[in-house]
């Protein structure tokens, strides 16, 4: 899988951010809104182009564990419907079939990749300069869902 930037093409196993610099990389786009984002020190920014796999959050521990939070709202984006900019994100293999992409400048988790969905990237929806504009849709692994007294857990 490539991302087209128009004068070259970049190996998606690379995860490369395109620099505008580099001849203004253009993600596909769809009937869909595009959705930008970045992490905190906004070093690295990426696009998502719709319409997107789905939206949901995650409760498994190790989402939890990466984010310092009890979930995650995660956009199953297709390859090929987004792209980086600004600079490279650096990459944890956080399992044997999973990584996760960073900032390399303030630590901010940008997306997780696996080679179980092979043609998707996850990104994190509450990086996104608007993430009222989505709205999660699915619940995975709420087995691993914290139960803190106080906070009502409904069953689906």
């Amino acid at each position: 899988m490539t991302i087209d930037s128009g004068k070259e093409h970049v190996p998606y196993s690379k995860l490369i951010c395109i620099f505008r610099s580099k001849g203004g990389a253009k993600v596909k786009t769809a009937q869909s809104q595009v959705l930008k984002g970045h992490c905190l020190c906004g070093a690295c920014k990426f696009e998502l182009a719709g319409p997107h796999n789905w939206v949901g959050n995650c409760y498994c521990e190790s989402c939890r564990r990466a984010t310092a939070s009890p979930m995650t709202t995660w956009i199953g984006n297709p390859n090929g419907n987004w792209r980086f900019w600004g600079i490279q994100p650096k990459t944890y293999r956080s399992s044997d079939h999973a990584e996760r992409g960073f900032c390399p400048d303030c630590g901010s988790q940008l997306y997780y990749k696996s080679e179980r969905y092979p043609n998707e990237v996850h990104f994190y929806a509450a990086l996104l300069e608007d993430p009222a504009k989505i709205s999660p849709s699915s619940e995975y692994h709420s087995e691993e869902r914290i139960n803190w007294p106080g906070i009502a857990v409904h069953e689906s």
